[in-house]
């Protein structure tokens, strides 16, 4: 099983499905979100659904978004 990173994109506009179901032993999720182009509605939306994604996973994994200004959100900051 892969423990490096994974890249995840989509640019058909429909979402995404991370597909962190898959990952039962999850326990942290670390994300490089490259936003670069999009509105900050639409950055705003990803970081929504990555929150969504690991507040619904059964182990509930702790996640931490980096951005391309390389600032840090930590939980607390959703």
């Amino acid at each position: 099983m892969p423990t490096g990173p994974i890249e995840i994109g989509s640019n058909d506009g429909v979402g995404l499905d991370f597909g962190l179901g898959l990952l039962p032993s999850l326990q942290e999720i670390h994300v490089w979100l490259d936003d670069e182009g999009a509105s900050i509605e639409e950055a705003k939306e990803w970081k929504a659904m990555l929150w969504h994604a690991s507040n619904i996973h059964p182990n509930h994994p702790s996640l931490e978004i980096k951005n391309e200004d390389k600032r840090m959100m930590p939980r607390e900051n959703r």
